[in-house]
């Protein structure tokens, strides 16, 4: 499975873009590659730890060779917008800092970038403050889709937060061990 189109929401620092982009080139020629990053950038609160200008994101990505899309934003609004002309994505990061009860109403948008074998990963803060990347299995998505669409619930209802609780996945592939390696 080649991850050509990676679509992430919140870049953080961009390194994790830099590695993905870079496991990704193993298998394809790097300007097959297309990479869209969905970040609030300037108006990322400090609270969500550390991140990266619009500016700086395009400067570090630059150099990859990959086709890079940067599109300033909160993720939901951005995904409103974006969903059907995006096509399908082979490999779709949610990070642990995305607030869960504002992320689930991007759920119904989710399906219609995926195909048969796109990956859909949620980063997961651990005890120890690392993070780990878990598969969200495609079933689970779309069952949140089905259920965000079926009951219309307001982003701040308190009893959604379970709306992304992932699944456990054992790691096979390079491209997936890779990325949570660092690699």
């Amino acid at each position: 499975h080649d991850a050509r189109k990676i679509v992430e929401l919140g870049i953080g620092d961009g390194n994790r873009a830099i590695r993905m982009i870079d496991i990704a080139r193993r298998t394809s020629k790097p300007s097959d590659v297309h990479y869209v990053g969905i970040d609030l950038f300037e108006g990322r609160p400090v609270s969500s730890g550390p991140g990266i200008s619009l500016k700086a994101a395009h400067q570090l990505l630059r150099g990859t060779g990959a086709r890079v899309q940067l599109v300033p934003g909160n993720p939901f609004d951005s995904l409103v917008r974006l969903a059907n002309s995006l096509g399908k994505v082979d490999l779709l990061i949610v990070p642990a800092e995305l607030d869960s009860p504002s992320f689930a109403r991007v759920w119904f948008f989710v399906p219609r970038m995926l195909h048969e074998r796109s990956l859909v990963f949620v980063e997961r803060v651990l005890d120890d403050g690392q993070t780990a990347l878990k598969i969200k299995p495609r079933h689970e998505i779309d069952r949140f889709a089905a259920f965000e669409t079926a009951h219309h619930l307001d982003a701040r209802d308190p009893d959604r937060h379970y709306l992304v609780a992932g699944g456990a996945f054992e790691f096979g592939h390079e491209f997936e061990i890779g990325l949570l390696e660092g690699r």
